[in-house]
């Protein structure tokens, strides 16, 4: 009778068992293995990497919202005050250009004029530079 692995040059019988598994030898499979494990860690380290660096754009993306919310709420406070300080210099101009009318004070009502001219033209936003807001802040992209 014929053997069945005649002609074969495989001899199984002499082989250890790790080298007669199918689809490669064991030491392909184990590094295969320890690719997939490595893989895996890293791809997890990365993970946990990328999750940290989120946590701490959002603090970040918190801090410039807070301090975006306190220069609004200094810029609310600087025109309000302002803009009331205006509104009265001005009443008070007018009065007193109405009482040199009255009077027919002609050089008084001239001065009046060109103080409220004056008042007219500066703007009441100039001395705003610096009112919580700091340009030298380099997280700025503003």
């Amino acid at each position: 009778m014929k053997d069945l692995f005649d002609g074969f040059d495989n001899d199984f019988s002499e082989k250890p068992l790790r080298e007669r598994r199918p689809g490669g030898s064991f030491d392909a499979i184990s590094e295969g293995i320890g690719t997939v494990v490595s893989a895996a860690a890293d791809c997890y380290k990365t993970r946990e990497t990328e999750k940290t660096r989120r946590a701490e754009i959002r603090s970040g993306a918190d801090e410039r919202i807070a301090r975006l919310r306190a220069q609004q709420d200094s810029f609310c406070k600087y025109t309000e005050e302002v803009f009331a300080e205006r509104r009265h210099v001005i009443d008070r101009a007018f009065d007193s250009l109405d009482k040199a009318l009255g009077q027919r004070n002609e050089n008084a009502a001239r001065d009046i004029l060109s103080f409220a001219n004056g008042v007219y033209h500066k703007s009441p936003l100039s001395g705003m530079r610096g009112i919580g807001y700091n340009r030298d802040e380099p997280d700025d992209d503003f």
